[in-house]
């Protein structure tokens, strides 16, 4: 592959990567689109976040399926264009359950974007260009929440509708993937029977699918309870709080572009290393005594994630056949969107047993020692690998 053929290819999939974390991009606004409609209750409006959260965890797993037979350049041109549709429709609508079935058909769009670029990754690249790519994946990702969080805030601040246009963000994409990606044929498409290949999910694939569960249901209470834990301890507003998703993003976005130079160093350690890093991350913010703190402890939390989820998706890919790396990726993208969907739920019941008036103190406490003990358990998991490569060289 050519250079120039390679950084479009690149470009392309850094594109699809903008879209990934859509669906919070109008988080920010949401007090502002409530106050908008005062016959919809505070649980209603956030169904905005909660429905297309729904949708993406089913759409991961059939866009799967889908890239076995249908070019990936063609999937993620459709998801593109459902995410501007279901994106930025709300904006010209009074009606809210027809902005509810919108914000649906937006979570389609985010469901292909979070599965097609990683597939793209594994597809084009290998080795350390590979890991490379997948990191600057993850740095873009960060990107796409950073833009789409704070220019919808400051939109929504025009008028509540407007925050919606950050939407727009989706024609981007298209031009890149249009430009870009190339139309390749799947290995499945036009072959039936005997002769087409089957998925295949190795031990390997299926820790690194467990693994992202267990990460998510545990780690995505930093974000839920960030800004709880700043009014519970006095140490800032809501406002301030909301500058820890902007430390989150930059040091995810930062360590993102690091990636494949980290990975070349700990190798096998990665994933240990990113959710390490994370722990420590969250133990700060849950001591913190101060907004600094609090900011330091969401940038490492966010080089953590980075870390942390590319070295899951390089695992994944290179435990499979390139035929079922598809479907692979589907599968843990899958449980990492049913997990954040889960999380809420689960805290919910621990909160109800824990017998303090610090309640989002205990949580986050809680999460950093998980966090760490999962650290632990991927260091082992690392060790053992690092000794089956040096067995296989010998």
């Amino acid at each position: 592959m050519s250079n120039s053929n390679s950084n479009k290819i690149k470009f392309g999939i850094y594109g699809i990567a903008l879209l990934m974390m859509g669906i919070i991009g109008i988080s920010g606004a949401l007090a502002t689109i409530g106050a908008n409609f005062p016959d919809v209750s505070e649980l209603a409006i956030q169904n905005l976040i909660a429905i297309p959260c729904i949708v993406v965890i089913p759409v991961t797993v059939l866009v799967g399926k889908l890239m076995e037979s249908i070019s990936k350049k063609v999937i993620a041109l459709v998801g593109a264009v459902l995410f501007l549709i279901g994106g930025v429709a709300p904006a010209f609508m009074s009606n809210f359950t027809l902005i509810l079935v919108m914000r649906g058909i937006f979570g389609v769009g985010v469901g292909v974007a979070q599965v097609v670029s990683t597939a793209l990754v594994a597809e084009n690249f290998e080795g350390a260009e590979r890991e490379k790519v997948q990191g600057n994946l993850q740095a873009c990702q960060m990107l796409g929440c950073a833009l789409l969080v704070f220019t919808a805030g400051a939109l929504a601040d025009v008028k509540y509708n407007l925050a919606y246009y950050v939407h727009f963000i989706a024609i981007i994409t298209i031009v890149l993937v249009l430009l870009g990606v190339p139309n390749k044929k799947p290995v499945g498409a036009g072959v039936s029977g005997e002769q087409k290949p089957k998925t295949r999910m190795t031990k390997g694939a299926w820790t690194m699918a467990a693994l992202t569960f267990a990460l998510f249901i545990i780690g995505q209470t930093y974000s839920v309870q960030l800004s709880y834990l700043v009014v519970e301890k006095g140490i800032g507003s809501s406002t301030q709080a909301g500058l820890g998703i902007a430390f989150f993003a930059i040091g995810g976005f930062v360590m993102g572009l690091l990636f494949g130079k980290v990975s070349s160093k700990v190798k096998t350690y990665i994933i240990a290393l990113g959710i390490a890093v994370m722990a420590l991350g969250c133990f700060i913010v849950t001591f913190a005594g101060g907004m600094a703190a609090c900011h330091t402890g969401s940038l490492l939390y966010g080089m953590g994630l980075s870390m942390a989820l590319p070295g899951i998706f390089i695992t994944t890919t290179t435990s499979v056949d390139p035929f079922s790396a598809g479907m692979a990726i589907s599968i843990v993208t899958a449980l990492q969107n049913l997990a954040q969907f889960c999380n809420p739920y689960l805290y919910s019941f621990i909160a109800s047993a824990l017998r303090t008036e610090k309640i989002v103190f205990a949580q986050l406490l809680l999460t950093s020692v998980l966090l760490a003990v999962l650290a632990v358990c991927m260091a082992v998991w690392g060790m053992k690998k690092k000794k089956e490569a040096a067995d296989c060289s010998v």
